[in-house]
This record gives structure tokens, sequence and C-alpha cells, in this order.
């Protein structure tokens, strides 16, 4: 009998950094530039036209936590780590 295989879900993470004042101090912006070293770092604006610094895609769970962690400890504003399928 052969045993299914279980699909196995793969997920992306990004962080997104939601500035205090909607402007993201440049020491911090300095900081998650040389932590994410390869990632992307956008910024963008959500719906309501707060503006919105996206970074990523990390395939590791934990890179993306410790980048995370990184800018909350930096005093980045909200910080919202979001996992999305492959």
């Amino acid at each position: 009998e052969q045993e299914k295989e279980k699909q196995k879900v793969e997920y992306l993470y990004d962080i997104r950094i939601y500035p205090e004042g909607g402007e993201m101090d440049p020491v911090i912006l300095e900081g998650i530039v040389q932590q994410a070293s390869g990632k992307d770092i956008a910024r963008t604006e959500d719906e309501k036209g707060v503006s919105i610094y996206v970074v990523g895609p990390y395939s590791e769970e934990t890179k993306a936590q410790s980048l995370a962690d990184f800018i909350k400890a930096m005093g980045g504003g909200k910080v919202v780590l979001r996992k999305t399928p492959k």
C-alpha cells in the first residue's frame, strides 16, 4: 500500500511596518537596509492612505521574525509579520 504524500504548503513571509506619523526614521531605515540585505524594501500606502513599508519576501519565518523583532526594538512603529502561501 502506497502512502499518500502529504502536500507540504510552503509560505513566504514579509514584514509590514506602519511607522508612527507615516515617515520612517532614517536611522531605523538604515538598520533595516543592513539587516535585510538582498530583500526588497518598498514604501506604499494602504487603502486609507497610511504609509506602509514592506520588507521581504523571506522563505524562512525565523529570519523574518528576527527582522520584525529588530524593528520593534528600534521603535519603528507597528510591525506585522505576514505569511502567504508560495
